[in-house]
């Protein structure tokens, strides 16, 4: 008959097919409900498949699982996935989410919203059916659940965010300029004044080391804020004026 699904009638004349949701027994003189997290749906199968299949494979589909009598295929609401013995669904992972499409049977059903959306700002709403983002200020937690205020000197503008890179960034860095820190809500830069330069925690501004100026200019991150006027103006003759926001040159004889 060339059909995994089929056994000797009663009487060994021919062969019957096992109804949907069982499969021949091993001593193939009956049938037997399918095992837990397979189906089958009681067609005729090659002899060199099996009657009674997962539903991952059988519908290229990671996100399905088989129904009650075990006849065909469900597939799991947004926010679940498939249990472990794919008989039921089961909650997704604290910090991933999945909108309750088909999914290849290579991938995950539940998935972080930053490899999904290819955005390291965006987490897992409530529910877990999709993603939301950080507002500017803020970050995702290291549990992927929420949101939780950048670090300490440094910022987010709450945009997307490519998942290799950090959504909380020095001012510095993303700005181009190392005369710039966080402002008081740490959503964008503010420039140190002349004669200032941003401190060691990047949180505000201090004044120049005595000997330095700063005119309040934007200043490269690999160079320093705070300059000797010698190097700066290009000039041994000069030093800082009082504030330290420029030079003054020395007077003959001095």
């Amino acid at each position: 008959m060339y059909n995994a699904n089929a056994y000797p009638n009663a009487d060994q004349t021919g062969c019957d097919e096992c109804p949907a949701g069982e499969q021949p027994n091993d001593e193939n003189t009956g049938c037997e409900q399918c095992p837990a997290g397979t189906f089958s749906d009681g067609s005729a199968v090659s002899p060199v498949s099996r009657v009674c299949k997962t539903c991952s494979i059988e519908m290229y589909n990671a996100n399905a699982y088989p129904n009650a009598d075990q006849t065909g295929c469900d597939e799991c609401p947004a926010g679940e996935q498939p249990n472990d013995e794919n008989t039921g669904c089961e909650q997704c992972p604290a910090g991933t989410f999945s909108d309750g499409s088909a999914v290849s049977p290579v991938s995950r059903v539940c998935k972080t919203c930053s490899i999904e959306m290819y955005n390291a700002n965006a987490y897992p709403n409530a529910d877990q059916t999709g993603c939301d983002e950080c507002p500017a200020g803020e970050q995702p937690n290291d549990e992927n659940t929420g949101c939780e205020q950048c670090p300490a000197g440094t910022f987010s503008d709450g945009s997307a965010v490519s998942p290799v890179s950090r959504v909380c960034k020095t001012c510095s860095i993303e700005m181009y300029n190392a005369n710039a820190y966080p402002n008081a809500d740490q959503t964008g830069c503010d420039e140190c004044p002349a004669g200032e330069q941003p401190n060691d925690e990047n949180t505000g501004c201090e004044q120049c080391p005595a000997g330095t100026f700063s005119d309040g200019s934007a200043v490269s991150p690999v160079s320093r804020v705070c300059k000797t006027c010698s190097i700066e103006m290009y000039n041994a003759n000069a030093y800082p004026n009082a504030d330290q926001t420029g030079c003054d040159e020395c007077p003959a004889g001095e």
